[in-house]
Order: C-alpha cells, then structure tokens, then sequence
C-alpha cells in the first residue's frame, strides 16, 4: 500500500513532532494525520497526479488504518471516533485513473499498456491494433508458461515418489541437504501426505535442512505458483472480478462441490463478483475444455493442501486458491497479489528473468511493464480489445459480466482522444456502413514497389482512398440553393458514413496488405497500420460483394488477380525504431 509507506515516512522523518506518545494520545493522532493528509494531497498535485484518484486511494489507506490499528486497538482512536479524511467525489470516467509516468507524459492508468492523453492519428493506430494486444499477449503467455510449468512440476514430484521408499523418512540432526534422497521424501509425501512432511521438521530432517530447500523437489504451491492461473482465468472470462477469483469457494459450507461442477457437456465455474455474495451477484462461467483442464491442475495441485487443512478443521480447504506462503509454512487462502515497485525489489525479484524473454525492451521498462499487471488491469485490457474486435459496447458490456450497458463505460479505460478517433474513422466504417466510390479514369496506378515504407503507403492511402462525402454528393440541391434546409434525416446518415475511393490500384494494395498480413508467420512485428489496413480491407471486400456496383466488383475481380502479397510482405513489418 503506498500510501502506507508515504505515512511511515512522513512519520519516522518527522519523530520529533509525532513521537510513539502520539499514537496513544486521541488529539494527537486526529493532528498527525491532518498533517499527513495535506503533505499528501500537496505531493500528490507536485507529481501531477490526478487528484480524484488520489482521493479514493487515500480513502482507501484510512478505512485500511481505522480496520486494522484502530479496531485491534494498536492505536487510539480520535475523540471524533474517526480519522479525518476528505470526502470522495465520484468523477465521470473521462477523468479517472490520470496518472504521471516516468517519461512525464500525462496518460490513463487502468490497462496493462500506458495509454497517453495526447495522441497522433498514428499513434492511435499504434496503440489500437498493435501495442494493447501485444501487452496482452505477452501477459498470456507468461501466464501459461508459468502455469504449465507449475503443472509439470506437481507431475515430476509424483514420477520421484514412484522411485522412492515411503518408509519412515528421518535424518540425523547433522544431515546436510545433500545427504537427503529427494525420491523418499516424495514417496513418504505421496503416502502420509502434507503433514508428514511439516510437523517435527527438524526431528524429521534435521537442522541444516530448510523447508525452501525441500520444497525445490516437493513442489507445494506458493500464490506465485497459482497467481498465473488466476490470471489465465481472468484472460478468458473478463467477467471474473477480483473477488471472484480471490474468493473462489470450491466446495460450499456444507462440503459439497459447487465452484466446478460439470454440467451436460462442459465444466461451469461459479462463484460471486463482489463480496456481497447474493443471488444478483453470482456469476456462473462456461468454461472451454482447455480452461477446465486448468482449473484441474490447480486443484490438483492443491490437492494435498485441501487434505491437510480439511483434516486440520480450517475452513480455507473449501476455496480453490489455497497455497503457503512460502515453503512449506501453514496453508492459507490465497491473498489478492500485489506487484509494484516496492514487492518487485524484494520478494519479486525472478519476475524480471520470467519476462524479460517475452519483452524486448530495457529493464527499467520490463518491470513497469509487470507493475501494470494486476486483475483490474487485465480485465481492462481484454475489455478494450473486445470492443476493438467488435466495436460494440454492448459485447464489451456483456463481456466484463455487466447487466447494464453504460455508454461511458469506456471512458474509463481510453482517453478522449483515442475514443475519438476509433470512434470517428473506426466505428463509422462498421455501424454506418461505407460508400464505397469508383473512381474513374483513375490517374493513379498504384504499384506497390513505388513505396520504400508502410508509412509512405499508409499516407498515399489516406490521402487518396479515405475522403469525407463531398458536398455535392451529401446535399446536391443545397449547392444549388443554398438556402435549402440541410439537416434531413438521410443527409445526416450519409454525413455519418465513410467514403472509400477506389480503383484496381487502390484494390490491389489493400488486397495485397491484406494476404501478406493473413499469411505472415511474424505475427508480433507487423506494423499496426498495416493491420488497420487489412481489417478495413476485409470490410471493403464484403461491402462490394454484397453491393450492387457493377464498377466495383469488375476492380475487384482485376484486382484480386492481382494480388502480390510477397511484394507486400517487404514492408509490413515494423521498422526498429
């Protein structure tokens, strides 16, 4: 909790004014943190940080100090009976989650990928069909490298036990690690289960011997085990909240089977969005067979946890993400994960080796990368890029598990400008429709070896393929007579709509951007304009097919005969920068 540490901060360079007394002394710790509260807010505006977000956080660190300190009674409680805090103001979501990054650059901090306020054209693009679904991407299949690996691992201890002895496992007091025959201890594991191995440690494996040490081979889940399990979940279903998944209840309170369930051909995962854990907020999750084997693995995983807890009379045996926290220690359920530049410095440290082979960047960059990761982000993420694939609010709506359709729900996730931009030269072209134009006598014969760079093709097309409707063609008669009222319901329609000329030139580039992006096998190095243009090229070809301009579909045919993606190939990747 950074707030937390900006308040033991605040308070051990200022032991003069606020001594331990203070904390003891109601009037006293009602002053400390009035202090703290307006040094707070007066950092908060120095970094440029958005106030609103910055008040629910401190918020948050207050109902965090009056839960644990003032309730157990660590620390005196104000004559008030509260500590002072501002009130929240609930902001539209076009001025949520504003924060500052390193480079200074004011951007929306609820993606895994920064999303800048201030945006070009092309860099919309960019951010659009490129950089938020590499993020994702990298994100996934750290997930599932880990995951399997975390798999593989319970499978290498069962294959040990098999070449081992259950006899009874015990060590002299002086017995180094290396005296150890990880095939026994496996084997006793398998046949007397987690307790064996944690109760009389030292009696059973002496003192030199350390928990870390035998859970290298014993394989017990720790939460960075399992956290990209949860992650994997929330990738597939942006509907699980975090609650959801932290909560998880795999059997009910009376014993029985109820969070993974199969139903007539497919596995169902229940469980609550929030912790209210009413009727109105369960969520019940159809889950593809390749998700349902995951949620087995981490089961099996936790197999002997559950055994061990259950027989322990600890409630936390009925919740899918049970783990210890370290090696071998008492069993809980799993807490919410946090990384942040804090956690990355001390426990954290291996997540920059995990993905550093995913991420070709510096590693000040990587581990800002893995301090954006977290479930609110992700399911963010996969929202944005729902509503990317499918321009709809109301898929988006539906994916995130929200019964209601709200139309500022992206405006949380992207700023102004990106929303303006998918929204204008985007969603246009998909819900308005296209005019797709002949052009005649087209002076253009467009060779694609003319361009050295996408970008270059890129401008051509812009300036020559994408128009706005002419004024002639939008009101004809106003140019006439001007004075004609031009805000008919069918003018507006056509204003809404986006021209596309065309001609076998134009026909045969976007055809050929198209296949060479459909046939590459370098996926992640295309250029995100060349990815704008082939989607918007499928959409071109399905409006002439479906039409009834004659023009335009003898182009196409020429075109299609065309077609050289091979030359294409050479220019749609991405150049370093």
């Amino acid at each position: 909790h950074s707030e937390f540490s900006a308040f033991l901060n605040f308070v051990s360079e200022r032991a003069n004014s606020w001594p331990v007394e203070t904390f003891r002394d109601p009037i006293q710790i009602k002053h400390l943190f009035l202090d703290f509260m307006v040094w707070y807010f007066k950092d908060q505006l120095a970094e440029g940080n958005d106030l609103a977000t910055a008040t629910k956080s401190y918020a948050a660190f207050i109902n965090l100090i009056s839960s644990t300190m003032l309730a157990g009674g660590s620390w005196v409680k104000p004559f008030t009976g509260s500590l002072p805090k501002p009130k929240v103001i609930n902001v539209a979501g076009v001025d949520t989650n504003k924060k500052k990054n390193s480079k200074g650059e004011i951007i929306k901090a609820k993606l895994i990928t920064e999303i800048p306020y201030e945006v070009t054209d092309t860099q919309a693009i960019e951010l659009l069909f490129k950089l938020i679904k590499a993020d994702n991407d990298i994100l996934y299949r750290w997930a599932n490298a880990q995951a399997w690996k975390t798999s593989n691992n319970r499978k290498a201890r069962e294959r040990l036990a098999k070449s081992g002895s259950s006899d009874k496992v015990i060590y002299a007091t002086h017995s180094q690690p290396h005296d150890l025959n990880p095939a026994d201890v496996c084997a006793a594991f398998q046949e007397h289960g987690f307790d064996y191995v944690k109760r009389d440690f030292s009696k059973r494996f002496g003192k030199n011997v350390n928990r870390e040490f035998l859970n290298g081979f014993l394989n017990v889940p720790t939460p960075d085990d399992l956290y990209p399990f949860k992650l994997l979940l929330v990738h597939a279903y942006p509907c699980i909240t975090q609650s959801f998944i932290d909560n998880l209840e795999l059997y009910n309170e009376q014993g029985v089977l109820h969070g993974f369930v199969k139903l007539e051909g497919y596995y169902q995962l229940t469980g609550y969005k929030d912790r209210r854990g009413g009727k109105l907020s369960e969520i019940k999750v159809k889950l593809t067979p390749r998700d349902a084997v995951r949620v087995r693995q981490v089961i099996r995983a936790t197999q002997p946890l559950r055994d061990y807890l259950r027989d322990q009379d600890d409630d936390a045996w009925r919740y899918l993400f049970i783990a210890c926290s370290r090696g071998l220690t008492h069993p809980t359920k799993m807490a919410a994960t946090n990384w942040s530049s804090g956690t990355l410095a001390t426990r954290y440290q291996h997540l920059f080796d995990e993905f550093s082979p995913y991420l070709n960047r510096p590693r000040e960059e990587v581990e800002d990368y893995i301090c954006r990761i977290s479930i609110t982000s992700l399911r963010a993420t996969r929202a944005v890029l729902t509503y990317i694939e499918s321009n709809s609010i109301t898929d988006t709506a539906k994916a995130l598990g929200h019964s209601d359709v709200s139309l500022d729900l992206l405006e949380r996730y992207l700023p102004e400008p990106i929303l303006a931009f998918f929204q204008t030269r985007w969603i246009r072209v998909f819900q308005r429709g296209i005019i797709c134009m002949a052009m005649k006598d087209s002076k253009y014969l467009l060779k694609v070896s003319n361009f050295q760079t996408f970008d270059e093709l890129h401008t051509f097309l812009e300036n020559n393929a994408l128009k706005d409707i002419p004024e002639s063609m939008r009101d004809p008669e106003a140019l006439k007579n001007p004075k004609l009222s031009r805000s008919s319901p069918q003018d507006k329609e056509a204003a809404d709509r986006v021209v596309i000329s065309l001609d076998v030139g134009i026909l045969t580039a976007l055809l050929s951007i198209e296949e060479a992006v459909r046939m590459s096998t370098r996926r992640d190095e295309i250029n995100a304009k060349a990815l704008y243009w082939a989607k918007l090229t499928s959409l071109l070809v399905n409006d002439i097919a479906d039409g009834n301009e004659f023009d335009l579909q003898d182009y196409l045919a020429t075109a299609r005969g065309q077609v050289d993606a091979a030359q294409m190939e050479a220019i749609i990747y991405a150049t370093a920068a």
